[in-house]
């Protein structure tokens, strides 16, 4: 693993990286939201790794193992097949990415990735050491906005809102599928100068 940066496309960065990501990222190699809820122990939205990382190395390669025959992501519309897989995915999600058939079943759940992070963590000593050095910071407050948008009954009420929300969160994680989240946009458009030094 050649080490990088890996941001989501609605991922709005509200504070520049010096600021508050470097020197944890000095101390660990790695950095990742933490706690997104669900009894999910990371976010993939966001992620920094220093090269050949023992976390993303090893991540990486357990991942890749689950796709070396054809897989679907679960669809909408559920088959017999595939309400089996979601009816798995609830009860024990670890039977997607642990040895046996779950490996090899046709469909896997969205969250896949997340679960096979927690899976590697509870099996896997080195890179449970590893997870322990890297700085915890909560992805609940960066989608604090998004929960709040998808509560809200319209854009003003949501964009009054805004002004108290822009502080809670180096980085907002938004979703296409909610316009309204967007004018989060516009109100960081004042910081961008500043902002761009995150990826810069």
């Amino acid at each position: 693993v050649d080490g990088g940066f890996w941001l989501d496309a609605t991922l709005v960065p509200l504070r520049p990286r010096d600021e508050w990501l470097i020197v944890k990222l000095d101390r660990s190699g790695v950095f990742a939201f933490s706690r997104p809820g669900g009894g999910r122990p990371i976010s993939n939205w966001f992620l920094m790794s220093q090269p050949h990382h023992v976390l993303t190395k090893t991540w990486l390669d357990h991942y890749c193992e689950l796709f070396r025959h054809p897989r679907k992501q679960l669809p909408p519309h559920r088959s017999l097949g595939a309400f089996w897989a979601a009816h798995k995915a609830k009860t024990d999600r670890f039977w997607f990415v642990r040895p046996g058939p779950g490996r090899k079943a046709r469909y896997y759940p969205y969250f896949m990735m997340h679960y096979q992070f927690d899976y590697l963590l509870k099996s896997n000593e080195d890179f449970a050491a590893a997870w322990d050095k890297v700085p915890k910071i909560s992805a609940l407050p960066s989608l604090l906005p998004l929960h709040i948008c998808r509560l809200t009954k319209n854009s003003a009420e949501f964009d009054r809102q805004l002004p108290d929300l822009m502080d809670v969160s180096p980085v907002f994680k938004l979703d296409r599928r909610f316009p309204n989240c967007m004018h989060i946009v516009e109100h960081a458009e004042g910081r961008l100068p500043q902002v761009h030094r995150l990826i810069g």
